[in-house]
């Protein structure tokens, strides 16, 4: 009886929270809203999970250049290069691993295989999240300090975009820059899942072969954007009209969520 008092000790000592998750199932569906530091709206977003798997996926619509754009004639517009599938993170609940699926520009999506470890700091505070009990998490993660709530009432380590990790699900996710903000808005334990096996046989690029590909078609893009308004102020001028046409603070530089 000593022995097994001790080998199960050992079992419970040496396995992370998530190995003994598997004994629970679940078959959920989190439906999230979204708004990274690249967007200017936010965008539906669901994650389906289950004791071994999650899929997140957001931004998937029918057009491959969706306008998005708001009521205001004079307010923002965002061009999202997207397909019916839409942009997608992939997981395996015990691999570090995720697959990501996202697009550069109007070409093919691109796959690329990003290695995670979130250093997770747990705080004692708690407070109630889209109607459930939740706890406090921060973390940097590659250039930004996050604040998150996640439950332990669904305790399997899994959340929306490319967190995770915790003994929870993840319910809401904000930095500290005030340009991340992702909040769970639904959420189904009990969804018709069919399959959440790895949909991607093989990567196509690698993430740093993929930040250059944005980087190069972004500058590219506003290359283009100041050529316009250089043409525009100077037939302006020719008109004789006393104008002066400007870009409406378009940075030079990508904004991105991964600052590194």
């Amino acid at each position: 009886m000593k022995s097994l008092k001790m080998t199960l000790l050992f079992i419970l000592l040496y396995f992370p929270f998530n190995y003994l998750l598997i004994a629970q199932e679940f078959n959920g569906l989190a439906k999230y809203k979204v708004r990274l530091a690249e967007d200017k709206f936010d965008f539906d977003a669901s994650l389906f999970f289950n004791e071994k798997f999650s899929k997140f996926i957001y931004k998937e619509n029918d057009k491959k250049k969706w306008v998005v754009d708001s009521d205001d004639p004079m307010g923002p517009i965002q061009v999202v290069y997207t397909d019916n599938q839409g942009y997608i993170v992939w997981r395996s609940i015990l691999d570090p691993n995720m697959y990501v699926r996202e697009f550069c520009g109007s070409e093919r999506p691109e796959v690329y295989l990003d290695p995670i470890k979130f250093d997770w700091t747990l705080v004692n505070e708690e407070k109630e999240v889209a109607g459930l009990s939740c706890q406090k998490a921060t973390t940097s993660f590659r250039g930004r300090e996050y604040t998150v709530w996640y439950t332990t009432s669904i305790p399997i380590s899994v959340g929306p975009w490319k967190f995770n990790g915790l003994p929870g699900l993840i319910v809401s996710v904000t930095d500290n820059k005030n340009e991340v903000h992702i909040r769970l808005v639904d959420l189904n334990l009990s969804a018709s899942i069919t399959d959440l096996s790895n949909p991607f046989q093989n990567t196509t690029i690698t993430r740093e072969k993929f930040i250059e590909c944005l980087d190069s078609e972004y500058e590219k893009y506003y290359r283009r954007n100041q050529a316009i308004i250089a043409q525009l102020q100077a037939q302006a001028q020719a008109d004789g009209d006393d104008i002066e046409i400007s870009d409406g603070g378009l940075s030079k530089e990508r904004k991105s969520t991964e600052l590194n």
